[in-house]
């Protein structure tokens, strides 16, 4: 085998944003159809794969706009207060905001499953089992960069103890070969070292609430 048969794990990357409280969905990407011209109040986008409330942030390149409507599933149109820039045909941003974690050097995913003993009288030595549920677990490590503001609005907020640090958050990891997972979870056991003579280093758990969507390479 040549070293172009192996996946080189090298562009993975982690996104994570703050879900709404008491709502729970994988994050809905948005793409525009047709060039947005700067002060706009409506942007054509391809039909929504979820619901986008009123007031939520999106942001298209360097252009952050706020819904001014709620808009549906299946929608496509959305109305914005006025863009303070244009956007290209095919421009995609997501809901909730996704922020790239920085710094990620190690991801590990974990599909944790329990199964109960279903064994019963007459079948020998054999063992009968039932697998009652498959939880998604990925732990993540790093190196802390300055200003990263997954740290400061996502991970220091959902993964603290404060008012929010049972907030659940939307996650995207993309793999190497572009293999995705996507959906909701929570974020357990941040941890922050900082050893003398050493660089601030993060690593936390990723623990999935609800189904996770996994996308194959295209």
């Amino acid at each position: 085998m040549s070293s172009s048969d192996y996946i080189k794990n090298v562009n993975s990357i982690i996104e994570l944003g703050l879900l709404p409280r008491d709502q729970r969905f994988t994050p809905i990407t948005v793409t525009t159809t047709a060039v947005v011209a700067d002060a706009s109040v409506a942007i054509p986008v391809t039909a929504l794969g979820g619901a986008i409330p009123t007031g939520a942030s999106l942001k298209f390149g360097t252009v952050t706009v706020v819904t001014s409507a709620a808009a549906a599933i299946g929608a496509t149109s959305l109305a914005v207060t006025a863009t303070s820039g244009a956007i290209a045909s095919g421009a995609t941003a997501s809901y909730p905001l996704l922020y790239v974690l920085q710094g990620g050097n190690n991801i590990d995913i974990n599909q944790a499953t329990q199964s109960v003993d279903t064994s019963s009288y007459g079948i020998g030595l054999a063992v009968d089992m039932a697998k009652v549920s498959a939880a998604f677990k990925t732990s993540v490590s790093g190196i802390v960069h300055k200003n990263d503001p997954c740290i400061s609005a996502i991970l220091l907020i959902a993964g603290g103890n404060g008012v929010d640090g049972d907030r659940e958050v939307a996650f995207r990891i993309t793999l190497g070969d572009g293999r995705q997972y996507s959906g909701a979870a929570l974020i357990e056991n941040l941890k922050l070292s900082a050893p003398v003579r050493d660089i601030l280093k993060y690593s936390f758990d990723l623990s999935g609430v609800g189904a996770t969507t996994s996308t194959d390479p295209s």
